[in-house]
């Protein structure tokens, strides 16, 4: 498949903060089509650990999702800091969120959030 050619008319942030940037794009497409308000979420990335204990068990965590406004059963995960590598980043929060530390760590997929 080829690129598409998505041409940036303008862009402003709407949001600049430690915890979320987010900007709002005019875009034109391809076909000459105007986007007036194409939202992108820019961030170092994240990671989400899969972690096992020694006896094959799934490590999760209780997290409270603001936006929710409930408790969740998920797997660790947090943000990548500036200059952080994934792999330091999911030994801090396995660590941060459990108390798990890990002896080899393995990155097994990733996408586009």
């Amino acid at each position: 498949m080829e690129k598409p050619v998505w041409r940036r008319q303008a862009s402003a942030y709407v949001v600049d903060s430690p915890y979320m940037r987010l900007r709002v794009d005019r875009v034109e497409l391809p076909d000459g089509t105007i986007i007036p308000e194409y939202y992108v979420r820019e961030a170092t990335g994240f990671v989400v650990v899969f972690a096992l204990t020694p006896d094959d068990r799934v490590i999760l965590v209780r997290q409270y999702r603001y936006g929710a406004d409930a408790i969740h059963l998920e797997l660790p995960a947090g943000t990548i800091d500036e200059g952080e590598d994934p792999q330091t980043c999911a030994r801090r929060e396995l660590a941060e969120e459990t108390g798990y530390e890990v002896e080899r760590i393995e990155a097994i997929g990733s996408f586009s959030a």
